[in-house]
């Protein structure tokens, strides 16, 4: 369990940019082996900016996409603490890419028990 999970931190950082020892095709053969490594950080903010483009806004519910939903407001919360002078490790490339897509950081409401980041139908 170890192991796989150093393997899953490497990808991330490989991903990233990082020079870990992570190539293709080890990610390709992890993969097959059945191992699943989260979608980037660029990966789920498109799937946002596609969501909006299609809908006008980023309120996105988790019965519509649970994951999306779930990493919205991880970032909304990570943004939130940003804001109020906190060290997070947001890039100051995404603070502004999630504050032009309609993040607000941090400001939230809860609609039929689902979250909903507020503001979302803000800009174009």
């Amino acid at each position: 369990k170890l192991w796989v999970k150093a393997q899953k931190a490497n990808y991330i950082r490989w991903n990233a940019g990082a020079d870990v020892g992570m190539t293709s095709e080890k990610a390709e053969l992890l993969t097959e082996l059945g191992v699943e490594f989260a979608p980037s950080w660029d990966v789920m903010f498109a799937q946002v900016v596609a969501y909006k483009s299609q809908h006008g806004h980023i309120n996105v519910t988790s019965e519509e996409d649970a994951a999306l939903a779930s990493w919205m407001l991880k970032q909304n919360h990570v943004l939130g603490r940003h804001l109020m002078g906190m060290t997070t490790r947001l890039k100051k490339e995404q603070i502004s890419r999630l504050m032009n897509v309609g993040f607000e950081g941090g400001r939230t409401k809860f609609v039929g028990g689902d979250a909903r980041i507020e503001g979302g139908s803000v800009g174009g």
